[in-house]
């Protein structure tokens, strides 16, 4: 369908965040700690990208039909901006210095306070596909290769 972006696995791991059960919580960490660590170049040039990974990616966003009805609330669109910076930032600082505990406290933390503020699950099932294909067109293959794992 038309202003429609495609869904990811992220389908199975945001319940696994909204239960923060012990088990679920160590597999997320395991997970995460079984990631390659990202290559020195990623670790250099990603956070200038930031910024601009952000910006392409609330455009995207808002192009969605219903945007705000279907996935952010209404009023949200501010916030969804900020969230998408605070998002690359965070895996910018997280890749130049892994810890898999704090990454799964953090998308908990995020998870829990923006769907507080309005922001429906459905939000991260369509957010995640997009930031991985704007990845994967504005980066380098050698930085987009390293740091789209993250994702999966």
């Amino acid at each position: 369908m038309a202003g429609e972006l495609p869904r990811s696995r992220s389908e199975e791991i945001i319940p696994a965040f909204n239960q923060g059960e012990d088990e679920q919580r160590r597999a997320l960490e395991a997970a995460a700690a079984s990631l390659p660590r990202p290559s020195s170049a990623v670790r250099d040039r990603f956070p200038e990208m930031a910024q601009d990974l952000a910006r392409e990616l609330t455009e995207r966003l808002r192009a969605l039909t219903e945007l705000e009805e279907r996935l952010i609330g209404r009023g949200n669109q501010g916030l969804m901006a900020d969230n998408h910076l605070n998002h690359f930032r965070f895996l910018a600082a997280y890749l130049a210095d892994p810890n898999p505990a704090e990454l799964v406290s953090t998308a908990q933390w995020a998870l829990r306070t923006y769907i507080a503020r309005g922001f429906r699950p459905e939000y991260w099932r369509v957010m995640l596909p997009a930031a991985v294909d704007i990845l994967g067109s504005r980066l380098p293959e050698d930085i987009a290769g390293d740091i789209v794992p993250y994702y999966r």
